[in-house]
């Protein structure tokens, strides 16, 4: 390392690749190789401050220098103890104002180093939900084939009953034909078995902290689930249930009474961008933004929801728990 030389980022001088600064121009000197565009931009400030503190410095050095030297002119001109004193005391005062400003120089140094610090926070921060974006895109991928899948075997199921039955039904009252067919299905786990690929269409995603018991009894509900790393997100911060319209009325109160059940620190609810998408720990202030009031979870919220039977008393009771001016038509 000692011996490798590498050219000065400022005049392109040649330099030793451990030395941090030039030994031609005298900047500060950062290498960027194996570094990414943020960590670049990170580098690209603090060399600039570093450069601008190093100003400062020589500023200051500087202007104390031409005042030393009137001082000392004076002090040879004019003899006598007060001169003496007053050189003395004017010379402190001098330093004094130097050492400040080196200081203030220093704050303003770890304040953009604090900024530095939090931007590479942010940075990776931002890094991690990209990641955890595309790993749900890919675990729903999975689960849409899965769905093609069952829903061929429940196809395949109700092709063999039709024609297992297609030379007796006929012939009965169409009573008799409803009870058969649901007698089968029920028998069968048709009927679940289409239910739970109906489900699958629609994917849930818990982004709640503990919210990993609540993923696993969704996913035996039989929905299709993404759960983000526990402790992800703070509860005072996801408070916020988002539905997509697409959702069934059905799946939406089961969704939701499971996790209100679990997770009493959800208070709102809305529809979510994604149609087909229910996303339980929500932005709080998203929700507050939009309107969103306050679920009273009473006895009547409970007999309400259980009483719903239709999308649009569902969208009704979603719009009742928003401003009037906010709600969506």
């Amino acid at each position: 390392m000692r011996d490798e030389v590498i050219e000065c980022p400022a005049c392109r001088e040649q330099m030793r690749a451990d030395a941090r600064k030039c030994p031609h121009c005298h900047e500060w000197a950062i290498r960027t190789e194996d570094k990414g565009p943020d960590q670049n931009h990170i580098d690209r400030i603090e060399l600039a401050e570093r450069r601008a503190s190093e100003n400062v410095r020589e500023r200051v050095e500087k202007e104390l220098k031409s005042r030393y030297t009137w001082i000392a002119i004076i002090t040879a001109a004019v003899t006598g103890a007060t001169m003496a004193a007053f050189v003395k005391s004017t010379a402190e005062s001098l330093l004094t104002k130097a050492t400040d400003q080196v200081k203030a120089a220093e704050v303003i140094q770890n304040s953009v180093n604090r900024s530095l610090d939090e931007f590479e926070k942010t940075v990776r921060k931002m890094q991690g939900l990209e990641k955890t974006a595309a790993d749900i895109e890919g675990r729903a991928e999975s689960q849409r084939r899965t769905v093609a899948e069952l829903s061929a075997v429940a196809q395949q199921l109700d092709d063999k009953f039709k024609a297992l039955t297609s030379g007796v039904l006929p012939n009965l009252p169409i009573q008799v034909q409803s009870a058969i067919k649901d007698k089968v299905q029920k028998s069968t786990g048709l009927s679940e078995l289409r239910t739970n690929v109906d489900k699958q269409r629609y994917l849930v995603i818990v982004s709640l902290p503990e919210g990993s018991k609540l993923a696993d009894e969704l996913r035996n509900a039989g929905y299709a689930t993404s759960s983000y790393k526990e402790g992800q997100a703070k509860s005072e911060n996801s408070q916020a249930v988002w539905v997509g319209q697409n959702v069934p009325y059905e799946y939406s109160k089961e969704v939701l009474s499971l996790a209100l059940r679990s997770h009493d620190e959800l208070q709102y609810l809305d529809y979510n961008q994604n149609q087909n998408q229910i996303f339980l720990g929500g932005d709080t202030k998203a929700a507050q933004n939009e309107g969103c009031l306050p679920l009273s979870k009473d006895e009547k919220f409970w007999e309400r929801l259980k009483n719903i039977s239709s999308q649009g008393e569902w969208r009704a009771f979603v719009d009742s728990f928003k401003k009037v001016t906010a709600t969506r038509k």
